[in-house]
């Protein structure tokens, strides 16, 4: 190695080169004795960059490391000399993190190897970029899908009151129909999509079977008083039965016997709008408006 030397025929060599020295046999004869010396040039200093995790450690030949900063280790190289190796090492953190989520009945959110359809807390360890553990922590929402119904109010349709509308027809969308109401032009089945304040969405459908004001007129529908405090007296040439709706589509009244006479009692119900549905002994079907107040 580079700072030793070897004595040869008397003198002491610490270069690379062949050196010769000539002995004589008990014969008597010469006897060339030939020294190939090779000095060994020792490895550059090797540097090495890296890091660990609060918690782990670095073993660098005799050194366990489990601090930042950068250390020294003496190895030896295959021809037996000095190999200097210097570790200059770094600290990462792991770090936790919190995350809160929503999403609507229905859909599903992907939490690394996880899928998740349900309200609750779960916990995920990622690699962060300093390759140590990172733990992030969810909390998952489920918003309820709004109750979507629709109801015919004299010749309008008029959806559960939302955040925002769109109509179709026969399963196309009807281009700037976004009003939470919308007049029918045709047969066939119109649907609403109705978004809620909360984001979520749902649709209900509704189809259109046009009566015709002969029919209309044969009944002689008369309901009184109306506007009222409360109760209404129906009266029809033919039997029916009834339901009442409120505006959101919930059924508040109902009476399935099919008389030509009946008395409706909203007396409990709040001040509002009412949808009165028909249902005439042929299946002939009939909405009008109830307004108490």
């Amino acid at each position: 190695c580079m700072g030793d030397s070897v004595v040869f025929a008397g003198v002491t060599y610490n270069q690379t080169g062949v050196y010769y020295d000539s002995l004589q046999t008990v014969n008597g004869c010469d006897s060339i004795v030939i020294l190939d010396l090779t000095i060994a040039v020792p490895f550059d200093t090797t540097i090495i960059n890296e890091s660990i995790c609060n918690g782990s450690s670095f073993v660098l030949g005799t050194q366990t490391i489990t601090q930042a900063g950068t250390y020294t280790e003496l190895f030896q190289s295959t021809l037996g000399c000095d190999s200097v190796v210097t570790a200059i090492i770094g600290i990462g953190n792991s770090t936790d993190t919190s995350v809160i989520a929503e999403i609507c009945q229905g859909e599903f959110y992907t939490f690394g190897s996880q899928v998740l359809i349900a309200t609750g807390s779960y916990s995920e360890t990622f690699t962060n970029t300093t390759g140590c553990d990172s733990v992030v922590n969810l909390t998952l929402s489920v918003k309820v899908n709004p109750i979507v119904s629709i109801t015919l109010v004299g010749d309008e349709l008029v959806s559960t009151q939302g955040d925002a509308y769109q109509w179709f027809y026969n399963g196309d969308s009807i281009s700037g129909a976004t009003d939470q109401s919308y007049t029918p032009t045709e047969n066939g089945i119109y649907t609403v999509e109705m978004t809620a304040f909360n984001g979520c969405s749902d649709e209900n459908n509704y189809t259109i079977q046009n009566v015709s004001v002969a029919e209309l007129e044969s009944l002689k529908l008369l309901i009184a008083p109306n506007p009222s405090k409360g109760v209404y007296n129906v009266t029809a040439e033919k039997a029916f039965s009834y339901e009442v709706y409120n505006l959101l589509g919930e059924v508040v009244l109902t009476n399935s016997v099919q008389t030509t006479s009946q008395k409706i009692d909203l007396t409990t119900k709040e001040n509002g709008v009412y949808i009165l549905k028909i249902v005439t002994e042929n299946n002939q079907v009939i909405l009008e408006r109830l307004v108490k107040h």
